[in-house]
């Protein structure tokens, strides 16, 4: 893993120590999770998906997207019998 990676993590980590200690502190008010649930949901993590295709691209690079597409794709019609499978037992 690169150094990089382990800083953001890091970072991660950190920001989900504050948040603790100050849901604990009574900082803020634990009505307050759900609107940080929220925000990170929909502008945090979309901006973070965005910023990780910032790369320079390569045939290689193409060739995992193919292989990302098609797994992920078997993947979720792998799912579908089993799903079915779950709701019919219910």
């Amino acid at each position: 893993m690169g150094t990089q990676a382990l800083s953001q993590i890091m970072v991660l980590f950190i920001l989900m120590a504050a948040g603790f200690l100050c849901c604990k502190l009574k900082v803020v008010p634990k009505e307050a999770a759900r609107y940080f649930s929220s925000f990170g949901m929909k502008v945090t993590f979309p901006c973070l998906i965005i910023t990780s295709f910032n790369r320079p691209f390569s045939r290689e690079l193409l060739g995992e997207a193919g292989a990302i597409v098609v797994l992920s794709t078997l993947l979720s019609l792998a799912t579908i019998p089993l799903v079915m499978l779950v709701l019919n037992h219910v």
